[in-house]
C-alpha cells in the first residue's frame, strides 16, 4: 500500500513540473508579444509617429500614375507602420474595389489577379467607407461583419481615405494575432491615409483628364476624317453636277429643232392611230388601227361620224355642233364575226403653222384582253384575301379548340359514365370543328403538308371507318399487292379520301355501291399510286363537271362546298394529280394520282412503346395562358410530370435550373411555334440543343403556312403536334418519338 502512494505522488509532482514549465513558457511568448506591442506604440508615439508621416509623405512624391502610387502606399504603409499586411482599395460608384495589397496577401507581385470589391456598407470595409470613421478590431471572431478569406486575419484595422468630406476609398490592415492594432495605430493609420488622399485624388484626376483628352482626340480626329470625306465627295458632287448641265444643255440644243413637229405625234401615239381633219375626214390611218377596228369605214378618205355612230362614245367625242372635241372614253364595238371588243379612245387637237383649223389625232386601244385580265386579277386577289382570312380564323379557332379538347379529354378521367358519355360527344364535336379550320387552312395556302412515309392502304381504310359509319352503302376495297408507300401528310390524305366517299353516299343517297381500286402506276417514268373511287350514283351534270373544284359549288342540299375545292388543293400540294370522270346516270370515278417513295413509316413495328415509358418529364412552352393549362393537366393525367412556360426564355431557365440537378432534366419538350411578344419555338429550340443536343423537341402549332411545321425535321424539330389535339394523338406522338429513342 506504502508504495502505491509513492508512486501516485511521483506522478502527481511530475503532473505539476510540466504544467509549470508550459505556463512559463506561455508567459514568455505572451512577453515577447507584449515588448513588440510597446515597442510599436514607442515607435509610433512623438517625434517617432511625425517621422514615419514625413517618410510616407515623401514617399508620395515618387509616383506618376495612379497604379505606381497605390502600391507605393501599400507597401510604405506596411513597412513603415511595421503590419503583416496592408491593401489599398478605391471607391467605384456604390462599391470598394481592391487596387493594391502588400505583405501576406500579395508577397511576389505587383498584380492582383481577382481584387475583390466590396459593396458600400457591407463588412467592416464597408462600413467604414460608408461611416467615414476607422475602427480598430481586436478579434474579428466577434464581429459579425468580418468578411472571410484565404488570410483570415484574428485583428483589423480599417480607416477611410477622404478627400473633401467625402469618401474616395480606404487603407485595410489585418493581423494574424487578436489585439495586435493599439489606439496609436489607428491613429497614425489614418494620418497616413489622410496624407494620401490629396495625391490619390489628384491622380484619379489626372487619369480622368488623360482619358478625357484621349476620347476628345479621337473624336477630333474621326470629325476631322469626315469633313475630308465630306468635302471631297461634295466636290465630287459638284464637278459630276457641272458635267451633268453641260450634257443637258447639248441635248437641249439637239431636241429643239425636233421638239415642235414631235410633240404632239408623242402625245398621242398608242395602238392605232387616225388623223382627223375638222370636217370628220380620216386623213391618214395606221395599219394596227384598221386592224384592231375591223371596218371599212375605217380608211382615208372615211367619215369619222359614220365609223362612231353607232357607239356609246358621241357624248365623249363629239360636240354638240357635231364636230370632234378634245376627250377620251371606251366603248364596246361589234366586229363582222359577232364578237365584241372592248375599246379605248382619246383625241387629242393640234395646231399647225400652215392652218388655223385644227387637226384631231385619235388614239386607238384595244383593252378587250386588258379588261379580263384586270377582272382576272381582281377575282384573284378577293380569293386570296378570302384565303388570308380563312387562315387567320382557322388559327385562332384551333387555339381554343386545343383548349377546350385539351380540358375535355383530361376531364375524361374523371370517374362516372354518364360524364364519360357527354364528354365523348363533345370531344367529338370538337374534333369536327377541326375538319373545317383544316378545310380553311389548306385554302388559305397556310396547310402545308407535314408528310412522312405512310400506307395509302392503311391511310383509306381509316377514312373508310369515319366515312361509312351509319351508312348502309355497300364499300369494298381492292389493292393491288406491294403497293410502294407515299411520302404525305397522312391526315391530308385521309381527308380527301372522306370527302370523297363521303360525296358519293350523299350522291346515292345512302343506297348504292362504291368500289376503291388501289394500284401501282407508272407516269412519264415516275413510280406513282393510283386510287380509283368509283360509284353507281345520278353522275354529274356536263355543265357542272368544270365547277366541281370551285369554292362553294354543290349540288347537293347538305354541305358547305369545300370538301372537293379542299381536296384539290390538297392532292396539289403532295405533287399530285385529282381528276373526275362521269355521265349523267352512269356513276362517277375520282382518279388520285400520289407519287411513290419507297421509304418506310417512321414508326414502324413500335406502335406500344409510348404506353410503357410513364412517368416522363416533360416541359411545355405556350403563350396561351388556357391552352398551356389545359395541355399541361391533359399530360399530367396521362401519367408524366409536367413544367409549364409561358415564353422562350422562361422555358431556357426552366431547362438550365433542372439540368444543375440532374444530367437528364427533361424527357421531351414541347414548343408552341409563334410567342406573341416574346421569344419563339424554333429560336427557343436552337438555344436548348445548345445545352442539350439529344433530347426530343416537338413543334406545335395552329397555324400552317410556316415552312417549320410542314419541314420541322429540317429545322431540327423531331415530332410535331397540330392543334387541337387530344389525348389520343398525344399518346401516338409519343410512340413515334419514343420508337426513335429506343430502336430496341
Amino acid at each position: 500500500m506504502n508504495e502505491v502512494n509513492l508512486s501516485d505522488a511521483n506522478t502527481l509532482r511530475k503532473q505539476l513540473e510540466d504544467q509549470s514549465a508550459a505556463s512559463r513558457k506561455a508567459e514568455d511568448g505572451a512577453s515577447k508579444d507584449q515588448e513588440a506591442l510597446s515597442l510599436r506604440r514607442e515607435l509610433h508615439s512623438g517625434d517617432e509617429g511625425l517621422g514615419i508621416i514625413q517618410k510616407f509623405a515623401v514617399s508620395l512624391l515618387l509616383q506618376n500614375s495612379l497604379e505606381d502610387l497605390v502600391w507605393d502606399i501599400a507597401r510604405n504603409a506596411g513597412n513603415l507602420l511595421g503590419f503583416e499586411d496592408c491593401v489599398v482599395y478605391l471607391r467605384d460608384g456604390q462599391s470598394l474595389i481592391q487596387m493594391a495589397a502588400y505583405g501576406i496577401k500579395n508577397p511576389d507581385a505587383r498584380e492582383i489577379l481577382n481584387p475583390i470589391r466590396i459593396e458600400i456598407g457591407s463588412g467592416i470595409t464597408g462600413n467604414v467607407a460608408m461611416t467615414k470613421v476607422g475602427e480598430n478590431i481586436p478579434d474579428t471572431e466577434n464581429d459579425s461583419r468580418y468578411i472571410f478569406d484565404e488570410f483570415s486575419g484574428r485583428s483589423e484595422l480599417t480607416v477611410p481615405i477622404l478627400f473633401e468630406g467625402e469618401t474616395i476609398g480606404v487603407l485595410d490592415s489585418e493581423a494574424s494575432k487578436k489585439n495586435f492594432y493599439t489606439d496609436s495605430d489607428l491613429q497614425l493609420f489614418q494620418s497616413l491615409a489622410n496624407v494620401a488622399s490629396p495625391r490619390i485624388s489628384a491622380a484619379i484626376r489626372e487619369r480622368e483628364l488623360i482619358a478625357a483628352r484621349k476620347e476628345l482626340l479621337s473624336h477630333k480626329q474621326e470629325l476631322e476624317l469626315r469633313v475630308r470625306e465630306r468635302t471631297q465627295q461634295l466636290s465630287e458632287t459638284v464637278s459630276a453636277l457641272r458635267q451633268r448641265d453641260s450634257r443637258l444643255q447639248q441635248t437641249q440644243d439637239e431636241l429643239k429643232n425636233e421638239r415642235d413637229s414631235l410633240k404632239q405625234i408623242l402625245e398621242s401615239i398608242h395602238d392605232g392611230i387616225m388623223a382627223v381633219n375638222h370636217e370628220g375626214t380620216i386623213q391618214m390611218v395606221s395599219r394596227s388601227a384598221m386592224e384592231i377596228l375591223e371596218n371599212p369605214i375605217c380608211r382615208k378618205g372615211g367619215s369619222v361620224f359614220d365609223l362612231f355612230q353607232q357607239t356609246t362614245l358621241g357624248p365623249s367625242l363629239f360636240a354638240a355642233d357635231g364636230s370632234l372635241q378634245e376627250g377620251s372614253g371606251k366603248t364596246e364595238l361589234r366586229m363582222p364575226d359577232g364578237n365584241e371588243k372592248l375599246i379605248r379612245f382619246k383625241v387629242k387637237s393640234t395646231f399647225t403653222k400652215t392652218s388655223s383649223e385644227p387637226t384631231h389625232v385619235i388614239s386607238i386601244q384595244d383593252i378587250t384582253r386588258q379588261s379580263y385580265l384586270e377582272a382576272e386579277a381582281e377575282k384573284a386577289q378577293r380569293l386570296d384575301s378570302l384565303g388570308i382570312l380563312a387562315g387567320g380564323i382557322a388559327h385562332d379557332f384551333n387555339n381554343q379548340l386545343a383548349a377546350v379538347s385539351g380540358l375535355v379529354s383530361a376531364a375524361k378521367f374523371t370517374e362516372g359514365e354518364p360524364q364519360e358519355e357527354l364528354l365523348d360527344l363533345a370531344e367529338h364535336a370538337c374534333m369536327r370543328s377541326k375538319k373545317l379550320t383544316d378545310q380553311l387552312l389548306t385554302l388559305s395556302k397556310s396547310g402545308s403538308p407535314v408528310v412522312r412515309p405512310c400506307s395509302v392502304v392503311e391511310t383509306m381504310k381509316d377514312a373508310q371507318l369515319v366515312a361509312n359509319a351509319g351508312s348502309s352503302v355497300e364499300c369494298k376495297l381492292f389493292a393491288a399487292e406491294d403497293i410502294p408507300r407515299i411520302e404525305a401528310d397522312p391526315g391530308q390524305i385521309m381527308q380527301v379520301f372522306e370527302n370523297i366517299l363521303i360525296n358519293a353516299q350523299q350522291a346515292m343517297a345512302g343506297q348504292g355501291r362504291i368500289q376503291i381500286i388501289i394500284e401501282p402506276k407508272s407516269v412519264d417514268g415516275n413510280a406513282m399510286v393510283q386510287i380509283s373511287i368509283e360509284d353507281d350514283g345520278p353522275g354529274i351534270e356536263k355543265s357542272d363537271l368544270a365547277k366541281i373544284f370551285d369554292p362553294y359549288f354543290s349540288t347537293k342540299s347538305k354541305g358547305h362546298g369545300l370538301g372537293l375545292t379542299t381536296s384539290f388543293a390538297i392532292i396539289q400540294r403532295h405533287g399530285g394529280q385529282i381528276h373526275v370522270e362521269s355521265e349523267p346516270e352512269q356513276g362517277t370515278t375520282f382518279r388520285i394520282l400520289l407519287p411513290a417513295t419507297s421509304s418506310l413509316p417512321i414508326n414502324s413495328g413500335k406502335p406500344d412503346v409510348a404506353s410503357k415509358e410513364m412517368g416522363l418529364r416533360i416541359l411545355i412552352l405556350d403563350d396561351d395562358d388556357l391552352v398551356r393549362k389545359s395541355v399541361a393537366t391533359l399530360i399530367t393525367m396521362m401519367g408524366h410530370q409536367v413544367v409549364a412556360t409561358a415564353e422562350g426564355n422562361e422555358t431556357i431557365r426552366e431547362y438550365v435550373a433542372a439540368s444543375a440537378k440532374t444530367p437528364k432534366p427533361f424527357d421531351i419538350v414541347f414548343l408552341d411555334l409563334t410567342i406573341v411578344g416574346g421569344l419563339g419555338g424554333l429560336e427557343t429550340m436552337k438555344r436548348i440543343r445548345k445545352l442539350d443536343d439529344k433530347v426530343p423537341i416537338v413543334v406545335m402549332s395552329g397555324y400552317f403556312g410556316d415552312p417549320v411545321i410542314s419541314k420541322y425535321r429540317e429545322y431540327g424539330f423531331d415530332d410535331y403536334l397540330k392543334k387541337p389535339f387530344n389525348e389520343r394523338l398525344i399518346r401516338e406522338m409519343l410512340e413515334r418519338v419514343c420508337a426513335r429513342k429506343n430502336p430496341d
